[in-house]
């Protein structure tokens, strides 16, 4: 499928002297999946070497939910777009600004 525009009609520039850096902010969403991704593994670390973790009845069934959970909670917060640094949340702001002018047209 052919796109009917060219790149160079829908690419905004951005300018960043006009971009209020104390705006840009690590969002809530990036700070919950990366706080689940950290104790998800440290849990499943500590279940792999049989340290003290969540108390269930049954052993196997706690060590198939916690891997569940740990590879779930894995692939979610590595498959967002997790900006933590300036040079991203700028990249972010570029992102969204080209997204934006490519359903405006």
């Amino acid at each position: 499928m052919e796109a009917s525009y060219t790149e160079a009609e829908n690419v905004e520039i951005i300018d960043l002297e006009e971009t209020d850096l104390d705006d840009l902010h690590v969002t809530i969403e990036t700070k919950i999946r990366t706080a689940l991704f950290f104790v998800a593994w440290v849990n499943q670390v500590f279940a792999f070497f049989g340290a003290p973790t969540l108390e269930l009845d049954f052993a196997e069934v706690y060590g198939v939910v916690s891997t569940v959970a740990a590879f779930g909670i894995s692939i979610w917060a590595w498959w967002k777009n997790n900006s933590f640094t300036i040079h991203a949340l700028i990249g972010d702001v570029a992102k969204d600004a080209a997204k934006h002018a490519r359903h405006a047209a």
